[in-house]
């Protein structure tokens, strides 16, 4: 849900951004909105993050365990070049052959965005892993 409080704040992408909580006209890149999202979504449970900050590609190869069957609040991630991870959403729902998530681009900010399921930029699901308090 907190990802969606991004959009309403017309966040802007900002490379290794990830401002302050509750967004506020934002400056924030990809995995800075997830972490903050994540931050808000563990408060006043039992859980917490095992790191304060990574990149795109850190989260996919040490703090996420693959799905293949996201639900509402995975991560999704994708490949914009070389084929490595370098781009991190909050993945939503697949809905026919369409996934929609949630992301922060440089060009839109953050935003609700969707591809075709088949769409070979899209590398992957994870299931953040979480630290017992």
């Amino acid at each position: 849900w907190y990802a969606k409080e991004y959009c309403k704040y017309d966040t802007v992408y900002s490379m290794s951004g990830q401002d302050v909580i509750p967004p506020r006209a934002l400056r924030v890149d990809c995995s800075g909105m997830v972490i903050n999202c994540y931050k808000i979504g563990v408060q006043n449970t039992k859980y917490k993050l095992p790191f304060t900050d990574a990149t795109a590609a850190t989260l996919y190869s040490q703090y996420t365990e693959r799905t293949y069957s996201p639900q509402p609040g995975d991560l999704i991630f994708f490949s914009y070049s070389n084929g490595k991870i370098d781009h991190v959403g909050i993945f939503e729902k697949i809905q026919g052959d369409t996934v929609y998530f949630i992301d922060a681009i440089e060009s839109e900010g953050v935003s609700h965005r969707s591809y075709a399921a088949s769409n070979k930029k899209i590398k992957g699901y994870g299931v953040m892993k979480l630290n017992q308090k």
